[in-house]
Parts: structure tokens; sequence; C-alpha cells
């Protein structure tokens, strides 16, 4: 879950991917019975989905409901090969503030080393995968 942040951060730097609201992802995610708020970043085939759940799910009632997010982000998205959705609070704040500072006209390596300084736990407990 916290290399997948990195590799976000990494992409967004080294690649300067196009971040952009999943066409329709967020309204969907909205519209589902057990969504406080949603957030959603797209770049060449990856989508990261972050959720805010309303009370406290089960274990196996939040599998499915990660599982549902997934198809569905994949079906709107057919060209999107890996989703990540997470509920981490802190992740999804994080996301939120990459959406508005990409939103604003930041460059990617800005909002890196914005993270990367705001952040450094994140960075600091975080490997690059093999």
């Amino acid at each position: 879950m916290k290399k997948f942040c990195l590799c976000l951060l990494l992409a967004l730097c080294m690649a300067a991917p196009q971040c952009a609201s999943a066409c329709g992802a967020e309204e969907y995610l909205m519209s589902m019975p057990n969504t406080a708020d949603a957030v959603c970043l797209t770049w060449g085939g990856y989508c990261a989905v972050g959720v805010r759940t309303k009370g406290i799910l089960m274990k196996s009632q939040s599998e499915k409901y990660v599982a549902e997010i997934t198809d569905e982000v994949k079906k709107r998205l057919p060209e999107t090969t890996t989703v990540y959705v997470t509920t981490d609070l802190k992740e999804i704040m994080i996301m939120k503030q990459v959406k508005k500072m990409l939103a604003d006209g930041k460059s990617p390596m800005s909002v890196y080393r914005y993270i990367s300084q705001k952040y450094p736990w994140l960075l600091d407990k975080l490997s690059l995968p093999s």
C-alpha cells in the first residue's frame, strides 16, 4: 500500500503524466451507499482511488467494497491496467493535495518536492519495488 504512494509520486516526477479525474468515477463512488468522500487520480494505465467510508465496515464488507470499486473503475476506464484503492485518511488527503496542485498548474516536480518536504515520513518508510 505504501509502496504505491511512492510509485505515484515518482511517476508524477519522472514521466510528467497528466492526472485527471477518472471520467465519472468520482461521481459513481459518491453514489455508492457507503461512500462519504472520494478522490481519483489517473495517469497512464494507473488509477489511484481514495475513498472515505461512512461508518465502520467489517473486513468482508470492506473487501467486497474495494473489489466493486476496482471493477467499476476498470469498466469505466478500459485502458486502466492497475487500480489502487485506499481508505487510509492520510493517503486520501495527500491525493487531494496532489490533485489540487496539479489542477492549479503546478509542475509534477514541484508537487513531488512539496510532498517530500511536508510528508517525509511517507518517503522514509517506502522503498522502490524491485
